[in-house]
């Protein structure tokens, strides 16, 4: 692992070296009311990679192979009807130059992983970081003797100048000596990072909460990250001159979107190549190349899209390399960190001083879609989470408790050559694995792979069998009736809404249409708030009337708003928090899904933690039950497969319509989430979990409780829900 390391800062050292901006300044002050950072020279590092530019929050994703920078020889001319962003190919000269005829349109975006920035503060604070501290009385950086700069209190921290925007920055923070004894703040966290936007917006935020001498690893994803913060929080100032923490040294590995657009009838390029391809036969290829793309963009060969099914077994053996069993068209990566075999049959992930994590390849590109582990936490540790990560840049994570089969979902819109599973939690964070499946199917594990992909409806709303993602359903008037008897509720006049909100929405629309329409209002009227205020906005959205207790829908814990937010927590009862009913994995904490008052409710944090990232679902055999009810556990409903999460029928109503104001609010993004839930295609929610939704809408309908909750989220975020609203506008947009 040492030798990695070396050879990923040697890479990196070289890398800046020859882009001749490694230059050491001298810092010098300008303190400030409130921030004081020192002003050092400050030179761009430049990636490697020239075309990387700022993504949106749903990139598009590229299915065009990429192709190989090695030179081939060849017998016969190679024709190619591509264009070469390859930088490597600048030489003039060939004997058979290949041209470039293409005549597409199209825009292709794949993850890259950037060359490593390394910043390494010996005598003096290294241009390209910026020094912060909030106490004018100490405005310079303290250098130590043997160099690094000397943290003594809360507010002190480091700041990156701006590199390419990126989706996932991997923080090395190096930790020359520390002194924990002196930690008397009340933050229980070390030292917090932050992933800057452009604007200087937080969009993503990790925590120390626990220090070694050394390397102190942490991540931030979000969408357009392209500068990283790093404050001192755990520590308040007391006056006293002691160093808590010197640090001396900061590296960032970057992994990002870049985009490349190649416009219709391109202007013909000649590629080179010093030795021609080996081949009998001519070679056409009629690819988008750019060999900064990583591997994981599908390339020349065959990529899997369905039908396949993966397994890694465990066997006890007593080398790790003889322990794990790949099936055919996977094979085990010796690049792997922190794996023990203590314990018989399985794969033990992490220690009590670091992570652990394994990779598999691929033989072909293939676009996962499932992820089966079984596994458990090991021992009696209690902040178990597994990881598992797409080479294509799609991650997800679950809490690990007692031994189950625990499922992942993603897209699976784009292809990966590899995939890693790892353990995020040193304190009390390892995990033990058994067995894992990978499937390109959305729908089963085992032996169920090939399980066909469209299912039959277990609705009762509707009679006929879903066969795509396009609702089918013969949904009759009497079947949803309101409260007062006959079909009023699907007539407009009845809606308790009574307001102007929808007054542009033309009346004639259904279907897709008004799913846009609506969601393009949503937008607009859309203010912004911070994961912060959510707290407060809890006092008035989320406690029962005429009390100032939390209205929880996961528990029967009376929690008084403000005063019982967690916080960790030991069980049910210990405190609330905010609970992302779509879970942030899912949209990789990109704003403002994240901070969405109508889909972040208040629950009992211990059964937040249980319910994870799983779907929303219906349970056949409960492994979990909360206070209220509320089950986990595996799916009974056809074409939903794994480890689910049930409300109680009282909010399941509730639930649905969170989900179907997600599903129009960010219709233009919900295809690129993972989870498996929604969909890019109308009715941008996949048939099973739309079938069974729809039913949960209906057979539980609008309740006062969600009409205040409604009004009151529109005072604090400027829009609302719909489907709370008017019924009849949930009528027209996915019934009628």
């Amino acid at each position: 692992m040492k030798c990695k390391k070396l050879l990923v800062l040697v890479a990196s050292l070289l890398t800046l070296t020859a882009c001749g901006n490694v230059h050491i300044t001298n810092p010098s002050s300008n303190p400030s009311s409130e921030v004081t950072t020192s002003n050092t020279t400050s030179n761009t590092i430049e990636n490697t990679t020239s075309d990387a530019s700022t993504t949106s929050e749903a990139p598009s994703t590229s299915e065009t192979p990429s192709t190989s920078e090695t030179p081939t020889t060849s017998e016969a001319p190679v024709t190619s009807e591509t264009t070469s962003n390859n930088p490597s190919s600048n030489n003039p000269s060939s004997e058979d130059p290949t041209t470039s005829e293409n005549t597409s349109e199209e825009q292709s975006s794949s993850n890259i992983p950037f060359a490593p920035i390394e910043y390494i503060i010996g005598s003096e604070i290294p241009s390209g970081l910026t020094y912060i501290t909030n106490d004018p009385a100490y405005p310079d950086p303290s250098i130590g003797s043997a160099g690094g700069v000397k943290f003594r209190f809360e507010g002190q921290g480091l700041e990156t100048e701006s590199f390419a925007s990126s989706s996932k920055v991997t923080v090395i923070l190096n930790v020359m000596s520390l002194n924990p004894n002196t930690k008397t703040g009340t933050n229980p966290d070390y030292f917090t990072f932050y992933g800057l936007n452009p604007s200087d917006e937080v969009i993503s935020t990790a925590t120390l909460s626990s220090v070694e001498v050394g390397e102190n690893l942490v991540e931030l994803f979000g969408q357009g990250i392209t500068k990283v913060r790093v404050i001192m929080t755990g520590f308040p100032h007391n006056g006293s001159s002691y160093c808590n923490a010197q640090i001396n040294g900061l590296t960032l590995m970057l992994e990002g979107s870049s985009s490349s657009t190649t416009t219709s009838e391109s202007t013909s390029n000649t590629t080179t190549s010093e030795t021609p391809v080996t081949s009998e036969t001519p070679v056409t290829s009629e690819s988008t190349s750019n060999s900064s793309i990583d591997q994981s963009s599908e390339t020349s060969s065959s990529v899997v899209e369905q039908n396949q099914e993966y397994t890694v077994s465990i066997t006890d053996e007593t080398t790790i390399s003889s322990r794990v069993s790949c099936s055919e068209g996977l094979t085990y990566s010796s690049d792997n960190t922190k794996l023990y075999v203590d314990i018989a049959g399985a794969l033990r992930f992490g220690s009590s001083k670091a992570t652990g994590e394994i990779t598999f390849n691929f033989t072909n590109p293939t676009k996962v879609k499932t992820v089966f582990v079984d596994c458990e936490k090991y021992s009696s540790d209690g902040n178990s989470e597994l990881k598992v990560t797409l080479s294509n840049g799609d991650t997800q994570t679950v809490h690990i408790d007692g031994r189950e089969e625990y499922s992942f979902s993603f897209a699976g819109n784009t292809a990966s050559s590899s995939i890693t599973f790892s353990n995020t939690n040193v304190t009390k964070g390892r995990v033990n694995v058994y067995g894992i499946t990978i499937s390109t199917s959305g729908n089963g594990g085992g032996s169920s792979s090939n399980t066909s992909s469209t299912s039959q409806s277990t609705s009762n709303v509707t009679s006929n069998t879903q066969t795509s993602n396009t609702p089918t359903s013969n949904v009759t008037s009497n079947q949803t009736t309101s409260n007062n008897g006959g079909t009023g509720e699907y007539d407009p006049s009845n809606d308790s809404y009574k307001g102007s909100y929808y007054s542009s929405i033309e009346t004639n629309l259904t279907g897709s249409a008004l799913v846009q329409a609506l969601g393009k209002q949503l937008e607009s009227t859309h203010k912004s708030k911070s994961y912060g205020d959510l707290w407060t906005a809890y006092k008035t959205t989320d406690v029962r009337p005429g009390t100032n207790k939390i209205w929880d829908m996961y528990s029967n814990c009376n929690y008084t708003a403000g005063s019982s937010q967690c916080g960790s927590y030991s069980g049910e009862g210990s405190c609330y928090n905010r609970e992302h009913t779509v879970p942030q994995s899912w949209f990789n904490e990109a704003s403002p899904m994240k901070s969405d008052v109508f889909h972040v409710i208040p629950t009992d944090g211990y059964v937040n933690g249980w319910r994870s990232n799983y779907p929303f679902g219906e349970v056949s055999s409960a492994t979990k039950t909360s206070s209220n009810g509320c089950k986990l556990g595996p799916s009974s409903v056809s074409g939903i497969s794994g480890t689910v999460f049930e409300p109680i029928d009282e909010y399941k109503g509730d639930i649905a319509r969170i989900y179907f104001y997600m599903c129009t609010r960010y219709y233009t993004k919900v295809g690129s989430w993972g989870g498996g839930v929604f969909s890019s295609s109308y009715p941008y929610i996949r048939s099973a979990y739309f079938d069974l939704y729809l039913k949960w809408a209906i057979e539980d309908p609008v309740s006062q409780k969600e009409i205040d909750r409604n009004n009151a989220a529109y005072n604090f975020q400027g829009n609302r829900n719909p489907y709370v609203d008017c019924p009849s506008l949930f009528y027209r947009a996915f019934i009628a």
